[in-house]
């Protein structure tokens, strides 16, 4: 039952922003226009410091399980190859490959995953697991450019030099690599650090307000087919051969909940902004966080649960 209110605890503030974010776009009426700055903060500003500040402050030297973050971003390029022919197969429509594909492979390790594992083991299992999500995240996002530039426009291709570029103009990589870069310099003065881990503690809140502002119901009702792929992706299919593989290799405890929250979770924060910023389908993207997040904190539970019945955690 604890774990059940933890995952509550996690998914409650996320449906709350998104509703915030619909109900202001209902009574202020915002324009697409007006959504559209909003994701553009969201993805050129706040999620690059939330990467900056995660990649900085992590205790790289202390906490490295190279074996273990090696088997864990395999897992996570396994996973993403059955997700990309999986949705090849299930849609032709290149737009919407590009943000179903990012909705199934890509979870809200950090935030919510992170939590989870708190409750269950606390607070000093945390190091591993958040070590590992520095790792996740460059995964995630070096993943998500290549399938968006991948099916950029009409038609899919693969243009190497494009998907080059825009990896390394890439607001979140960059982030990332001047973490990694100031990790192993001085430390940055007390007042430019408090500056970007204020920003970063904005992009949760603020994304998921984009989201709820984006929400049209119409596209759920469009998309059911697709949204409904994606939930059941994401939830319950991603988990299942994340836990059948660990499980097989031996995994167990706070290595094997890392994984569980690293594939239970709902659909990542910057999913519809990075979606919508790089020419994918962005009501479809922001359709799956919000079912994906409301039906999460029951499969997170009732894996949770699982799991513990069966010994492994």
């Amino acid at each position: 039952m604890s774990n059940l209110l933890v995952a509550l605890k996690a998914i409650g503030p996320l449906i709350f922003y998104m509703l915030l974010g619909y109900g202001l776009r209902r009574k202020e009426k915002f324009s697409d226009e007006a959504v559209s700055v909003m994701n553009s903060v969201v993805f050129k500003l706040l999620l690059p410091a939330t990467t900056f500040t995660a990649i900085y402050l992590s205790d790289i030297k202390s906490t490295l399980n190279l074996p273990f973050i090696c088997y864990a971003v395999g897992l996570i390029l396994f996973i993403y190859v059955l997700t990309y022919f999986f949705v090849c197969s299930f849609t032709k429509e290149n737009r919407k490959r590009g943000s179903m594909i990012q909705a199934i492979y890509r979870s809200n390790f950090v935030l919510i995953g992170a939590a989870i594992i708190e409750n269950m083991y606390g607070p000093e299992s945390l190091a591993l697991p958040l070590l590992l999500a520095v790792f996740v995240s460059v995964t995630f996002n070096t993943l998500a450019i290549f399938t968006f530039e991948k099916f950029r426009g009409n038609k899919a291709n693969i243009n190497p030099l494009g998907i080059l570029i825009t990896f390394v103009t890439n607001p979140m990589i960059f982030g990332s690599l001047m973490g990694l870069l100031f990790h192993f310099l001085p430390p940055l003065p007390a007042p430019a650090l408090a500056t970007i881990k204020r920003l970063s503690m904005m992009t949760t809140p603020f994304a998921m307000i984009a989201v709820g502002a984006s929400f049209k119901f119409e596209t759920a009702v469009s998309d059911y087919r697709e949204i409904t792929a994606c939930v059941i992706g994401r939830l319950i299919a991603v988990p299942l051969i994340a836990m059948v593989i660990s499980i097989a290799v031996g995994y167990r405890g706070v290595e094997l909940a890392t994984i569980l929250g690293m594939t239970m979770t709902p659909c990542a924060a910057a999913s519809y902004s990075m979606a919508e910023q790089m020419g994918g389908d962005g009501p479809l993207a922001g359709a799956a966080q919000v079912f994906t997040a409301l039906f999460s904190s029951i499969t997170m539970f009732l894996w949770v649960y699982l799991l513990q019945s069966f010994g492994v955690l």
